[in-house]
């Protein structure tokens, strides 16, 4: 009753599976980095295949995590089991998708003539209905949302409101399911100072990408100003949280994670990827 419930649940995930598939395998947490390399000593040992993508070869894998020593033979255990496929190419395809239709979804700088834009762009996509606050129940726990239209899966918030809280992968995962369209406003050039902020966009236009939701964004820069790497010394972010348990990634983590949310939000103001989401009435909104 009390004994070591990893392998049970190894044994529970062989049973039904031959073959385990990852997209973006990362470990970010000691305590997931810890019972990941348990949990997959069983699942080798029973002959499960792992095909996993990633964008860090194992050897660098929870590099700088807190006790990652003890991540270490996980590492050997990947290199022993799997092999691996460099894939790295010096073109983004997704940057090779252009904007067509006269499709904006990202607009700069902030100011008034910007405000007006958007808030022509949220009334042309309610189609004059009611707009108002709303709640989504996620978990036993309430997440409002400041401006929403009534009838339609369109919602507006600032960006302060999305990523000035604490609000994490499944609250971003709520709206994107709630909503097929969402406009983010007045997001500011980030840097390391806000680090959290960084992580919580990072998060957000991964739940959006996944979901296929319709992001528009009023900005200070131009998208490929959006981070700027300077800011807090490395030291003094880990300063605050060592002996946790959370991973706190360096600065080049950092930079790397939002080169891929920058290749994401590209994609996503492509004409292409509008085309593919729900909610055809409000199409011609973006043309």
């Amino acid at each position: 009753e009390y004994g070591d419930p990893v392998p049970l649940v190894a044994y529970a995930i062989a049973q039904s599976t031959q073959l385990l598939c990852f997209d973006e395998f990362q470990v970010t947490d000691v305590a997931d980095a810890l019972v990941m390399r348990r949990l997959f000593r069983h699942l080798f040992a029973m002959n499960l295949v792992m095909v996993a993508t990633s964008n860090r070869e194992p050897s660098k894998l929870y590099l700088n995590g807190i006790q990652r020593t003890s991540f270490l033979p996980f590492i050997d255990d990947l290199k022993g089991r799997c092999e691996c496929h460099d894939l790295e190419s010096e073109i983004d395809y997704r940057m090779l998708a252009q904007v067509s239709n006269g499709a904006r979804t990202f607009v700069y700088p902030l100011n008034a003539q910007t405000d007006r834009d958007m808030d022509e762009l949220f009334n042309s996509l309610t189609a004059g209905r009611r707009v108002s606050p709303q709640t989504l129940k996620l978990r036993g726990r309430e997440l409002q949302v400041p401006r929403a239209g009534v009838g339609v899966s369109i919602a507006r918030f600032s960006f302060n409101e999305v990523c000035g809280r604490p609000l994490g992968a499944e609250d971003y995962l709520g709206i994107a399911s709630a909503f097929h369209t969402v406009l983010i406003e007045r997001v500011p050039q980030l840097s390391l100072n806000e680090v959290n902020q960084v992580r919580r966009l990072i998060t957000l236009v991964d739940a959006f990408y996944d979901k296929r939701v319709r992001l528009i964004i009023s900005a200070e820069v131009r998208m490929e100003e959006l981070f700027r790497p300077e800011g807090a010394a490395t030291s003094e972010v880990h300063g605050d949280l060592i002996g946790t348990a959370a991973y706190v990634p360096n600065a080049a983590d950092e930079v790397f994670a939002f080169d891929r949310t920058l290749s994401r939000l590209k994609e996503m103001a492509a004409h292409e990827y509008l085309v593919r989401t729900a909610g055809h009435e409000e199409r011609c909104a973006f043309q």
